[in-house]
């Protein structure tokens, strides 16, 4: 009786208390997510997934959401190692103000990031999977027409250089896509990859074929040539792993080609919009001032109004040529050693070699550099960077949490390729790119641990339902 009497006190209590956390929890994941997408988005420094990571550290609080009880992997293990290496080797630094900065950002991303894989791992999978699906089909409307209202804001005028507006960075008169997760078109394609790796694995994934259309398509506008090149790869360990049948595998790699395909049309394919108009680069945002044009050139008479046309025949089509000459100069890496990248690397190993050991200090290449060579510049390669900054204690230790992912991403491959097509695109892109502490790593490192920890136990149980079944 008295047994009985405690049970029936205990069950109704808080019924409603939790029906409602678990509704927050659901939704929680979808801004998550869009958090990660909204990088450029801060206040006084506080970005979105700082505010998110805050929000979802009071909820599991609140939830009384742990994590289950699991063994570290070795990637974690090694990550971690390589972190308190960097910060130890901080003590060297050529400039311990950069370093402490960055150590205050790299806690910050590992706090975060662990109340996440909390929340995760406490959420069911295929709301996760939905939540995402939506998070990043709406981070590429607004970055598509963010774009477009760029293009328009610019009369479609791209003789032009150094210019930010909306969507639209003009480079070397290329108008080339960025997003609010930053304002720079090879970081927003780093961005891209992961749920560019996540439509092309999971056939699963909600709204798959719209999103591999949609990543694709974004990441052609970029004209990232590091993205493209690190497309290569992910798309052949797809076609070789994947478990799908071949004419799957190569609809999807056509659906992939056609979507860049169709971007690259429509960037040569605006040189012919408003062929007769021009958009001096003080009017930028402001819209083109084509009807005082036309009016001025009307009053000059027909002989003046000829000339003006003629002129102004000649300057668009030299201006279509030098745009298209641009795209072509753009992709011919003999010129210009990959905007400037050579120089850079060469730089790097000089450095290196003066600072073999304990390298010039976390986050210290811009400042060291500056004052080396007179103008502050990144690597534009994460391994010699690191190289560089940790040196061979430092670099030799991310090499063997390289070689870990590689290892764990191996082993999931029959189950899943979503890690190991990520890991390779930014494995990839790192030999472009200086992103060895950035939020995507972080969010590649997130996605390795849940499914490995996933698939390591709840596979191993349903294996062995299957076999005793």
């Amino acid at each position: 009786m008295i047994k009985t009497k405690e049970i029936s006190d205990t069950k109704p209590r808080s019924k409603n208390h939790y029906s409602m956390m678990d509704k927050i929890q659901n939704i929680l994941p979808f801004f998550v997510f869009l958090s990660f997408y909204l990088g450029m988005l801060n206040i006084k420094m506080v970005t979105p997934i700082v505010i998110m990571g805050g929000i979802v550290f009071l909820f599991n609080i609140l939830k009384k959401n742990q994590m289950k009880r699991t063994a570290i992997t070795k990637v974690e293990a090694l990550y971690f190692l390589f972190i308190v290496a960097a910060f130890i080797l901080s003590i060297f630094s050529f400039n311990k103000t950069e370093s402490i900065k960055q150590i205050i950002k790299i806690c910050t991303l590992i706090f975060i990031f662990w109340q996440f894989i909390v929340l995760f791992r406490n959420t069911d999978k295929k709301l996760l999977k939905e939540s995402f699906s939506i998070a990043s089909l709406s981070f590429f409307a607004i970055t598509f027409v963010l774009y477009v209202v760029g293009l328009i804001a610019l009369g479609f005028n791209f003789n032009v250089e150094n210019i930010d507006i909306w969507g639209v960075t003009i480079d070397r008169h290329m108008p080339r896509l960025i997003s609010l997760a930053y304002n720079d078109p090879n970081i927003t394609a780093l961005y891209l990859s992961v749920p560019f790796a996540f439509f092309l694995a999971d056939d699963k994934a909600p709204k798959r074929k719209l999103g591999l259309i949609a990543s694709s398509f974004i990441i052609g506008l970029t004209l990232s040539r590091g993205a493209y090149l690190s497309l290569v790869p992910s798309i052949l360990a797809f076609v070789f792993f994947s478990k799908w049948t071949i004419k799957k595998r190569l609809a999807s790699v056509a659906t992939v080609v056609a979507s860049i395909g169709l971007a690259f049309c429509l960037l040569l394919g605006m040189t012919s919009i408003r062929p007769d108009q021009s958009v001096p680069a003080s009017n930028i945002g402001q819209g083109a001032s084509s009807q005082t044009t036309n009016k001025e050139t009307k009053s000059n008479g027909d002989s003046a109004a000829k000339d003006q046309k003629s002129i102004a025949q000649n300057n668009n089509k030299a201006s279509t040529n030098n745009y298209n000459n641009s795209i072509a100069e753009h992709f011919d890496l003999s010129k210009g050693g990959g905007s400037g990248r050579l120089p850079l690397w060469n730089r790097a190993i000089e450095t290196i070699k003066k600072h073999p050991l304990t390298g010039v200090g976390l986050n210290n290449t811009y400042v060291y550099t500056e004052k080396a060579y007179g103008k502050g510049k990144y690597i534009h390669n994460t391994y010699l960077e690191i190289f560089m900054e940790e040196g061979v204690i430092g670099g030799s230790l991310y090499l063997l949490v390289v070689a870990a992912i590689c290892i764990s991403c191996w082993r999931l491959r029959k189950q899943c390729l979503f890690p190991a097509l990520l890991f390779i695109f930014l494995f990839c892109a790192q030999v472009f790119l200086s992103v060895g502490f950035s939020e995507v790593f972080f969010a590649g490192i997130l996605v390795l641990v849940i499914y490995s920890r996933d698939f390591s136990f709840s596979y191993a149980k349903e294996n062995k339902n299957g076999k005793t079944k």
